[in-house]
């Protein structure tokens, strides 16, 4: 097989992955951010384009072939232009498209694009290999590059590339002589590792995040110590023989929040609650409370001004106001059809919103976010935006801190884990249920497909979303009204 950027970097990364891939991709659990990623840096990367003026793109357009793109980057070097996209390269079996290329005279200049705002460890074993390939092939590289966003450019008017992006040069850094030196080492073993890769365990921190991580872990015990809410390099605990949590319970001392999970399960406790710190939080609050939940979407690229790369942009908020503990509520909400509707969801919060009452929201740093920024857009708005936000109480805290603990939530004080804990078999509550919409990722997925159906389809959206994010703030209000009664003596 040829050795690819991406196969290396996979490789570098853990041979087990690489492996499982080319033999048993069935085996990888679904990624529902794996479409929106691919599309970012399909954006970002044709944006990047418009650096190099005259730039001609080789890339096939049947889809990658790769022999097919070596003739054309042999062809445009010999027809001299200056910058290609997608050169393409070949040596032995190693192989690498540079998403772009510059001849200087006889010398080279390779530029990486990342749709990202900051430097992963793994660029530079990436460009490290593009310029083992190229070295090896026999042209002069002067200069190794990489073009990512800029996360401090705003936009205003027409994007200026110039300060969209921002250019990193990294073949003059450490990280990247190491990555480079190394090459030649890997490349000798790649073949003999791959060979035992699915053989050998290769479980280590790396795993996190893996699609395999699943496959690899099934022959752990359930629960074990990668389950302990807030691990951090979990697996530095099993490789020192910290598996099950009665290994944990011995091993060292946690905090409030972790040693009472370890304990629950192990004293087979269905319920753990401090009442004492419960009701100190529930004592602080005043009602009527608005609960309050916002959904947003990311764009790589900002689609209109005020906006910057990979900003949470609001589109909608739902809200529950609880009128006294356990007691009756009332919903309203917002809902755009406009990819920026950042202004009316501004002026509904104010209209819905009265000043000095208490806000709710669970995890409320994002809603906080989204607060300060919308105040910072639009001054005339930001005394009462900003006093929503600085009135704001988070429901996490109680979970977070150790104080309020069931058995089911495991180690997650998610709301999607903490609300069917707290409020088992509701069908009213099950998000599964949900026709449209299921989860954040998929209402930031949908909602440009809202906005540019019309008619039955759009409804059918407007429905889905306004369902699922009006239970995310009924699931706040059943959260505390749980708390409330089982803080009672």
């Amino acid at each position: 097989m040829d050795i690819s950027k991406s196969s290396y970097v996979s490789f570098i990364s853990c041979p087990k992955s690489l492996a499982l891939s080319l033999s048993h991709p069935e085996l990888a659990a679904s990624d529902s951010t794996a479409k929106k990623r691919i599309e970012d840096g399909h954006k970002v990367g044709e944006a990047a384009l418009g650096l190099f003026p005259g730039i001609i793109n080789v890339a096939s357009k049947e889809g990658l072939d790769k022999q097919a793109q070596i003739e054309k980057t042999l062809e445009a070097l010999k027809q001299g232009h200056v910058a290609i996209a997608e050169a393409s390269f070949r040596v032995g079996r190693l192989y690498c498209a540079c998403d772009i290329l510059v001849k200087d005279g006889e010398r080279f200049k390779i530029y990486e694009v990342k749709a990202a705002t900051h430097i992963d460890e793994t660029y530079y074993f990436d460009t490290a290999f593009q310029r083992f390939v190229l070295d090896q092939a026999g042209y002069q590289v002067d200069e190794v590059n990489l073009i990512l966003l800029n996360p401090s450019y705003v936009r205003h008017g027409d994007l200026d590339l110039s300060k969209l992006f921002q250019i990193i040069r990294l073949d003059k850094t450490p990280e990247f002589s190491e990555a480079y030196a190394g090459i030649p080492d890997t490349l000798n073993v790649f073949d003999d590792t791959l060979e035992d890769a699915e053989d050998t365990s290769y479980i280590g921190n790396q795993c996190k995040g893996c699609p395999f991580f699943a496959y690899c872990h099934k022959d752990l015990p359930s629960p074990n110590v990668l389950d302990i809410n807030g691990i951090v390099k979990g697996h530095d605990y099993l490789n020192i023989g910290v598996i099950t949590f009665e290994d944990a319970y011995r091993a060292k001392s946690w905090k409030k929040r972790q040693q009472v999970q370890i304990e629950s399960y192990l004293n087979q406790q269905e319920l753990v609650i401090d009442k004492k710190a419960v009701r100190h939080f529930l004592e602080k609050l005043t009602y009527p409370i608005y609960h309050l939940d916002f959904e947003t979407m990311q764009m790589a690229i900002p689609l209109f001004d005020e906006a910057k790369p990979y900003e949470q942009i609001p589109f909608q908020y739902s809200l529950h106001i609880e009128q006294s503990p356990c007691g009756e509520t009332i919903h309203k909400g917002y809902l755009g059809r406009k990819m920026d509707c950042r202004r009316e969801i501004a002026e509904s919060l104010c209209r819905d919103i009265p000043l000095d009452v208490t806000s709710m929201a669970y995890n409320m740093a994002f809603e906080k976010a989204v607060l300060s920024r919308l105040a910072l857009l639009y001054p005339d708005l930001a005394d009462h935006l900003l006093n929503i936000r600085d009135h704001m109480v988070d429901l996490l805290v109680p979970f977070k801190a150790g104080d309020y603990y069931r058995a089911a939530m495991g180690g997650s004080n998610s709301i999607k884990a903490v609300l069917p804990a707290c409020c088992p078999n509701d069908p009213d509550l099950d998000y599964h249920a949900l026709p449209v919409v299921h989860n954040g990722a998929e209402a930031m997925e949908i909602y440009p497909h809202l906005v540019e159906a019309s008619g039955e389809e759009q409804e059918k959206i407007y429905a889905g979303l306004w369902a699922y994010c009006g239970l995310d703030t009924l699931a706040m209000v059943k959260v505390l009204d749980r708390l409330y009664l089982d803080s009672q003596d």
